[in-house]
């Protein structure tokens, strides 16, 4: 039987072109659609979680604005009055990722008022807002180590320690600066004496810590060098106290390194790093550039009764060597699931377990040094017991051609690979690309209905009939 082909115009076109054409913009449909609800998702939780921390923020201002005792605080209240003022407006722009980051700005200044009143004397710096593994903190000089607890206060002189798998977030309340204290790191925490000053709010005596400032300036110090970052910046410390050398980079925005002893500064810009050797400053070096996460879309469900693999992909950085590929079920990648290198810029991980998972990528140099790593995406797996998810759609089944010679008919045509095919009850094997062709014989003559039936793994069934004439020979 021939193809039935339509006039567009001056030329013609084929149906199954047409049904493909259809399909193709019918996929592309469903796909940005698919990722526009995505965002709307991610948008949506990003507001609830800001009209949350607004709400919180609001109820400790009424409490503290009424209690008689916080005739001391009144800095601290105006800070934290000020940028509640400032995340109510940002939420009702519909800028809600920063209404959340200035509402806690303000709910950590207010809750350091309210720790301050119930330990009068003492005003905390900073305090424990996330805490990943095992990290712990100490008074002073002497005493002995504790577990540390989110919303924990630290004062000046406190050490923090973390495990080799423990993490944490420290946020400064005064200017919002948000520490990461890496595994394997000791810091001590100081007051910091003013911003002319070298002294920094924090001392790192060994390890990693990534730093981000928010409306002020913020820095680490080690014994032998400081980093004083700029406003609205991002940077990355590590110190090994065996071999005295330290490394700062800066991601994002400015900073400068000053060396203790000689006094030598060093301005970085974004993406640049310096290596410090005890008392010495290296050359201002480039980082490469942070990967961009392509797929899947930040928040991605994957349903473990659908399939047990989720592609992930980035895009190539120039001048890399290599990528670095984490997973963890933790957001801040303390004990990663995955931690390995890839040559390539995507990576297929596959999945038994249930729950949120995190990713992130950085490339490589040449040499060995690490850039910025990439935007932190999650995604999250779920079962359902193959109750929640059901594929009730029907498999495409496409006829090209039926050509009768006598009593034997040969079919020809296209489906979906997997699915089981009957024509006239007898079992038609399906290529790969979903192409078949069977030759049967009817038992009737003369003008007979032949069946052809596509059904599959999950019972759907697609049925077509085309009437022959059979001739007995």
């Amino acid at each position: 039987m021939a193809k039935a082909f339509k006039k567009t115009g001056w030329y013609s076109v084929s149906e199954d072109t047409l049904r493909g054409l259809a399909k193709l913009v019918l996929g592309v449909g469903l796909l940005i659609g698919g990722y526009q609800a995505y965002q709307r998702w991610d948008e949506y939780t990003l507001e609830r979680r800001a009209n949350e921390t607004l709400d919180r923020a609001r109820v400790l201002m009424r409490t503290l604005s009424s209690d008689s005792n916080t005739t001391g605080y009144q800095d601290e209240l105006s800070k934290a009055s000020l940028h509640l003022s400032e995340a109510e407006d940002a939420w009702k722009g519909g800028s809600y990722r920063s209404a959340l980051g200035k509402a806690q700005i303000s709910r950590g200044l207010l809750l350091d008022v309210l720790d301050s009143m119930q330990n009068p004397g003492r005003r905390g710096e900073a305090r424990f807002i996330y805490i990943e593994g095992v990290v712990e903190y100490r008074r002073g000089e002497t005493g002995s180590f504790r577990r540390a607890r989110p919303r924990d206060a630290l004062y000046d002189g406190d050490y923090v320690r973390s495990s080799g798998q423990g993490s944490a977030e420290l946020l400064f309340d005064s200017d919002g600066t948000l520490f990461t204290v890496r595994p394997g790191t000791m810091l001590k925490v100081q007051r910091q004496l003013g911003l002319s000053s070298r002294k920094q709010p924090v001392r790192m005596e060994y390890g990693w810590v990534d730093l981000q400032t928010s409306g002020r300036p913020s820095g680490v110090e080690t014994e032998y060098a400081a980093l004083q970052l700029n406003t609205e910046s991002e940077a990355t410390i590590t110190f090994e106290e065996h071999s005295s050398t330290g490394r700062f980079a800066v991601g994002r925005g400015s900073g400068a390194v000053e060396a203790a002893e000689s006094g030598d500064v060093l301005r970085l810009g974004a993406l640049k790093q310096v290596v410090q050797k005890e008392s010495e400053l290296g050359a201002a070096t480039d980082l490469l550039e942070r990967p961009d996460i392509v797929s899947p879309p930040s928040n991605f469900d994957l349903n473990l009764d659908r399939t047990r693999e989720v592609a992930l992909s980035w895009d190539r950085v120039d001048g890399s060597a290599g990528y670095r590929f984490q997973v963890s079920r933790n957001r801040l990648f303390g004990d990663p699931l995955v931690d390995t290198k890839r040559a390539k810029t995507n990576a297929t991980l596959g999945v038994n377990g249930q729950g949120n998972f995190y990713w992130r990528v950085a490339a490589y140099a040449p040499d060995g040094s690490l850039g910025p790593w990439s935007a932190m995406r999650k995604f999250r797996v779920l079962s359902f017991g193959g109750i929640g998810w059901k594929d009730t759609v029907a498999p495409a089944l496409d006829i090209a051609g039926v050509n009768v010679n006598g009593n034997i008919v040969i079919v020809t045509g296209r489906t979906e690979p997997g699915v089981r095919l009957e024509i006239d009850g007898q079992r038609a094997p399906v290529a790969a690309d979903g192409e078949f062709t069977l030759s049967v014989t009817p038992d009737s003559e003369g003008l007979v209905n032949l069946v052809v039936s596509a059904v599959d793994a999950s019972g759907n069934r697609t049925l077509k009939t085309r009437q022959v004439f059979i001739e007995t020979l």
